[in-house]
């Protein structure tokens, strides 16, 4: 039957093994042992490997073990699509020196949601594809050798020299971004962040128009916006013919993340329900009474509430930060809104006591009434800060907004809260306590606004380089008239001269005949960035929550 294809009546039961010899005995073993049996004939096929005798090994070296990992790939609604394994080395046993770099960058979040924003306000198409056995296509140019688990292990005598880099060598991912960054290059895209993970290319056409893809990958998988489907297919047929591309057309779902999108409309929504609704499970919390804000009105926790150290529990202590690592994802993606929330918590991550645990709970109690709740960007939408001063800002314009809780932690650290807005919702933000004790709410806020000054001089030059010009500067919302007359160079330099000069870089953005970033004055209440600096009643959070999310 249909259901025991794709093993949706086992989804149940502990979803994923393990290890090799953990399927062993499970009602879905022959599913996982199909999935292992295809993921060695695969590695085999592309020529991964070759089989040399064990004298052959130089001295010096060693051979490494490999192990499986496994994996359920669902659809957006949490149905079963496929059984997954996949073989890994154990790169613990590598010896230093036996291998190159290993460092390959990621997609930021913040750029993927500013081409979403960009989608939506351009009217362009989202697309998703996946590159197969991306590591397995680059060369290995080390001497490495494996042996395989299991049933797959070779005769006594015999091991196996990786001809290609497999996943878990150390330098397999850099090996593979190096590969494919190459190809992108040739190809005409054009590098815009230099770390090599997003890319735009335009191509001019014969009625004068432009078209263009924007491009955000992410190790294996790419997604990418085109004015242009005829550009898009070409740029997918190209890629077809030196890697094996999984296309899977208008971009649905994308590390995690449910993206919806209408053209015609000009929206673009993303958001995680069926992460909500798998952290809810994970942590026996799915039939919980919601409430209405992620924290109690002020929240502060304190290093006080801790168990004594040789008092706490191991156990507590390993579901604790499993929990709050399971709500960061979700803040770094598409739920800032209970950022402020999850990092009280996280401060307390080797030691939580009862009343962080109960913190930590309310967040899911939160996340159970607001599970479908995304950010939303609209054609021709306005920050609404902006709005709330009569002022009004071109298409494609960022905006800002930055706010700081002076000395509301038990240290009496401060804390930064800020958001950069696109296409009428937040495409950047911040929750962070900062580095030092500010002496006055001047200075907090001060601290706050040059974070988020460099986040927005950073995007505004991606967002120019994907060939959208700023043309005025980045309008700041700021609650503190000290702090905007400190930043315009206003006098009150004897408040300010104990500031690390570093903070200062923001009166260089704000100076000059071409400022890039400029404050302005708006009331406390209108303040959005205010949800991230302070736990907020109900009204006031809702509110500012209908800003940064695009409601």
């Amino acid at each position: 039957m249909a259901c025991d294809q794709h093993g949706q009546q086992f989804a149940g039961m502990r979803p994923v093994p393990r290890s090799y010899y953990d399927i062993k005995g499970r009602p879905d073993e022959h599913l996982w042992a199909e999935a292992c049996d295809k993921e060695i004939k695969k590695l085999f096929e592309m020529g991964t490997f070759s089989i040399i005798d064990e004298n052959d090994i130089p001295p010096g070296h060693k051979s490494i073990n490999c192990c499986m990992s496994f994996k359920i790939k669902k659809d957006g609604d949490g149905n079963i699509l496929e059984y997954r394994a996949r073989c890994n080395a154990d790169g613990r046993q590598q010896e230093v020196g036996s291998y190159g770099d290993t460092f390959a960058p990621t997609s930021k979040f913040s750029c993927i949601r500013s081409i979403c924003a960009i989608a939506a306000q351009e009217g362009l198409t989202l697309y998703q594809f996946d590159v197969k056995g991306a590591f397995l296509l680059a060369e290995c140019k080390e001497r490495v050798y494996i042996n395989l688990p299991g049933k797959y292990r070779l005769p006594k005598g015999k091991v196996l020299q990786c001809r290609r880099l497999i996943y878990g060598l150390k330098q397999a991912a850099h090996g593979w971004n190096q590969m494919f960054v190459k190809w992108l290059l040739d190809y005409g895209f054009v590098n815009v962040d230099n770390d090599g993970v997003t890319f735009v290319k335009n191509v001019n056409k014969d009625d004068g128009t432009q078209s263009k893809i924007l491009l955000s990958i992410h190790v294996d998988d790419g997604l990418a916006a085109c004015s242009d489907e005829t550009m898009y297919k070409e740029f997918i047929a190209a890629m077809s013919k030196d890697f094996d591309l999984s296309d899977s057309g208008e971009l649905k779902w994308f590390l995690g993340g449910k993206v919806e999108q209408d053209r015609k409309k000009g929206i673009v929504r993303l958001s995680q329900e069926q992460y909500c609704n798998d952290v809810l499970k994970r942590f026996q919390m799915s039939d919980c009474t919601p409430v209405d804000t992620p924290c109690e009105a002020n929240l502060h926790l304190a290093a006080s509430d801790s168990p004594p150290l040789d008092k706490r529990d191991a156990e507590v202590v390993r579901n604790y930060q499993q929990l709050i690592g399971a709500c960061m994802y979700l803040t770094c993606f598409t739920r800032g809104d209970c950022s402020f929330a999850v990092n009280q918590c996280a401060r307390f991550m080797s030691n939580p006591g009862p009343t962080h645990i109960a913190a930590a709970k309310r967040i899911l109690r939160y996340l159970a009434g607001t599970r479908s709740l995304g950010i939303t960007y609209k054609r021709g939408a306005m920050d609404p800060s902006l709005l709330s001063v009569g002022v009004k800002t071109g298409p494609n314009q960022l905006s800002a907004s930055a706010d700081a809780d002076h000395a509301g932690a038990d240290d009496r650290r401060s804390v930064s809260g800020w958001a950069i807005m696109l296409a009428g919702a937040m495409i950047a933000w911040s929750s962070k306590r900062q580095p030092v004790t500010a002496i006055s709410s001047t200075e907090s806020e001060f601290y706050s606004v040059s974070q988020c000054a460099l986040d927005c001089v950073y995007l505004r030059r991606i967002m120019e380089l994907l060939g959208y010009q700023q043309t005025a500067p980045t309008l700041i919302a700021q609650d503190n008239n000290a702090c905007i007359f400190l930043v315009k160079g206003s006098g009150m330099y004897a408040r300010a001269k104990h500031i690390d000069t570093r903070v200062h870089r923001v009166r260089e953005f704000a100076a000059g005949d071409k400022p890039e970033v400029k404050l302005y004055k708006i009331a406390g209440e209108y303040q959005p960035a205010d949800i991230f600096t302070k736990g907020l009643p109900r009204v006031a959070f809702q509110r500012h929550r209908r800003t940064i999310m695009g409601e």
